[in-house]
């Protein structure tokens, strides 16, 4: 969840993201964007009610209509928010097949403007 950090952007630029590390831990970090380089300003575990905000925000993924439309929508929108990292299981490639170019994974982004 990336939101603009407006009560504190008075001389650049601030955004502030809910998210979590891979072992789960939960954190409120703010940033700013400097020549193309994101600036960790502060991160700190979320409060109790950034918790409760965080772990309510989800958004339903839209039906797509064919393969090339959830391509366009995945490649402008960021995962979080959409699908529940915590509940993912880690896929041991070394045990499946050679993955073909039609297999589709969404990337995580962060907006830079």
């Amino acid at each position: 969840m990336v939101h603009d950090d407006e009560k504190h952007s008075a001389n650049e630029k601030r955004f502030y993201v809910l998210g979590h590390t891979d072992p789960g831990r939960l954190l409120f970090v703010v940033f700013t964007i400097r020549n193309r380089k994101i600036r960790i300003i502060s991160a700190r575990d979320m409060s109790r009610k950034e918790r409760e905000i965080y772990r309510n925000y989800e958004k339903n993924i839209t039906a797509f209509k064919n393969e090339d439309e959830e391509r366009n929508f995945w490649a402008s929108h960021d995962s979080i928010g959409y699908i529940d990292w915590n509940k993912a299981e880690r896929l041991n490639t070394a045990q499946t097949e050679t993955f073909s170019q039609n297999h589709f994974s969404p990337p995580a982004r962060i907006p830079i403007e």
